[in-house]
């Protein structure tokens, strides 16, 4: 069964530059590694607190 799309809490363990709406890394999820696109990123949060930073980032 395929999904049209999801909803997810990333986190980025490391990245070099930025990451904005439209980049397509591959997620790891338990044993299976997916190509997936993100079509836009909704909010920012702090790593440490989890509060809401920013809506509607642009990256």
């Amino acid at each position: 069964m395929e999904a049209a799309g999801f909803t997810a809490q990333v986190i980025i363990l490391s990245h070099t530059g930025q990451i904005s709406a439209g980049y397509a890394p591959v997620l790891d999820g338990h044993t299976a590694h997916i190509a997936c696109k993100f079509a836009e990123l909704r909010e920012k949060m702090d790593r440490h607190s989890g509060k809401k930073l920013e809506d509607g980032p642009k990256f």
